[in-house]
């Protein structure tokens, strides 16, 4: 919002200024008021207004002697001026001393309107060039090429570092950080905050609060354009330390370490942020090397088919790998060389379960893909779960009667073979080939003949059209009731329900 200042020495003329327009509809709100030239300076002077409607004729000195005393004290803002005469020479100096427009009383709604949004157009390119030659001025610090602070004043500087794969993301950075004093600007692939002169504190306050409101804008947006809003990832934030300034060392030495941090992101999901204050503890431990055994471990647990310890052990997993020392690339190697392995054993071992684990693609990319580790552990321990349900399904067809009672308690949902495989776990291929050496028919055999008993009951038991036996025993479509009905039968539902 734009602060607009109110002078006129008349109170219902102020009061119907206040009033004529929705001053929020178009981007301002009213900051003060004043009703002569010393109250318009002094009002100017604390307030600091965008903009200024200022009566022409006012007690204590003009409105030209306002504008002349502005500028003298370097106060700036923007003025319309308003008179209820056709003052030409007024309204000339007025102009000559940077006036944005000259409103005769009364003033009608829209020629306020128009004024108003031109001077809101100047003053958002203004801070648009503003914003742009502080942030060029930025970047050739942080490069080392401006030595002098410049535009930077502030005594102590620090960095943040935010990616992540919101196009708007400094859009909303600096809508979010505009109550603190820094300067918002695109590097790289992330985006830096340069905080000065901002409490500590202060900065972790809103660092903790951002990833969430930027979750939040991305889901409305999402919404509002029609698209999917599942999955949205929170910037990842990195914090530099807070340094003096120094003809603008201070603010390298924050970005540089900001930077640093950014691949350590990978180790802490549950962190807002990281800084460096706070992997100073985890440094203190001793690195602490990944078991050579983990995949043997690990496949004794599957075979087992004892998921408590398949948790257990990746919970584990995870820790020893963010006190390994090993950098994301390699701990994703690592992630990998584990899984492949226990793929490997398995199929060495039971070769029966091939078809189920398929090609592993998933997995793999998975963990090429998620930035932070513990997704990776959590959709590994997963793998590792449901190569324990493929081993159960191939070891005992008692437990397969589990998929067979789901069949016979859901025949009338609309059940497909991919479904039912996603969910019990089991690749849909393998299902299917499995389905019909425990009953002695294919998957969608033994639904068709569940389906066909039940509407032959209902046919002879109900008084229920046609069409409504279709439906209730899961056919949306009645004439492929029909076919299959007459396939498994010999005749027509309505000379079924006619026969004696």
């Amino acid at each position: 919002m734009y602060k607009a200042l109110i002078v006129d020495d008349e109170p219902i003329i102020r009061s119907g200024l206040r009033q004529v327009i929705d001053w929020g509809a178009w981007g301002y709100e009213i900051c003060g008021e004043a009703g002569d030239g010393p109250g318009a300076v002094k009002a100017i002077r604390e307030l600091r207004p965008d903009l200024t409607l200022l009566d022409i004729r006012l007690p204590g000195f003009s409105g030209i002697d306002v504008m002349r005393e502005t500028a003298a004290q370097g106060l700036a803002t923007r003025f319309i001026i308003l008179s209820g005469y056709a003052e030409f020479e007024y309204a000339q100096k007025a102009i000559l001393l940077g006036a944005k427009g000259y409103i005769l009383k009364p003033v009608e709604e829209e020629t306020l309107i128009e004024r108003i949004r031109f001077v809101a157009k100047e003053i958002e390119a203004e801070q648009e060039e503003f914003r742009r030659l502080r942030q060029a001025r930025l970047l050739r610090i942080i490069a080392g090429e401006d030595a002098g602070p410049g535009w930077f004043t502030g005594n102590w500087a620090q960095a943040a570092s935010l990616s992540g794969n919101s196009a708007l993301l400094a859009e909303e950075a600096a809508h979010f950080f505009a109550p603190l004093s820094c300067t918002v600007s695109p590097y790289r692939d992330s985006v830096l905050v340069i905080f000065e002169d901002v409490p500590e504190e202060a900065v972790k306050r809103f660092l903790e609060r951002f990833p969430d409101h930027s979750v939040r804008l991305s889901l409305r947006n999402m919404r509002l354009k029609g698209g999917d809003s599942a999955g949205k990832t929170p910037p990842a934030i990195t914090l530099g330390g807070r340094y003096a300034q120094n003809n603008g060392e201070g603010i390298r030495c924050s970005v540089r370490e900001a930077l640093e941090l950014l691949p350590r992101i990978f180790f802490y999901r549950s962190k807002k942020y990281i800084s460096a204050d706070m992997l100073a503890k985890t440094a203190s431990h001793p690195a602490l090397p990944l078991p050579d055994s983990s995949a043997k471990d690990l496949c004794a647990y599957i075979q087992a088919i004892d998921n408590d310890k398949i948790t257990a052990f990746f919970e584990v997993f995870q820790e020893r790998c963010v006190q390994s020392g090993k950098s994301a690339k390699d701990i994703r190697q690592e992630c990998i060389t584990v899984i492949l392995e226990i793929r490997n054993t398995l199929l060495r071992k039971h070769s029966g379960i091939r078809d189920m684990l398929g090609s592993g693609k998933e997995i793999l990319d998975a963990i090429m893909g998620k930035r932070y580790l513990a997704d990776i552990t959590d959709n590994m321990a997963e793998e590792c779960r449901c190569m324990s349900g493929y081993l159960t399904l191939l070891s005992a067809d008692s437990l397969f009667q589990r998929v067979v009672s789901y069949v016979l308690h859901n025949y009338t949902e609309d059940l497909k073979l991919e479904a039912l495989g996603k969910l019990f776990n089991y690749n849909s291929a393998y299902l299917g080939k499995r389905f019909k050496e425990h009953t002695g028919e294919s998957f969608h055999t033994y639904l068709d003949i569940l389906r066909i008993d039940a509407a032959k009951d209902m046919l002879i038991n109900t008084n229920m059209k046609v069409y409504e036996i279709s439906g209730a025993v899961g056919y949306a479509n009645t004439d492929y009731f029909y076919s299959k009905f007459k396939k498994y039968t010999g005749q027509s539902p309505l000379d079924f329900r006619r026969k004696p």
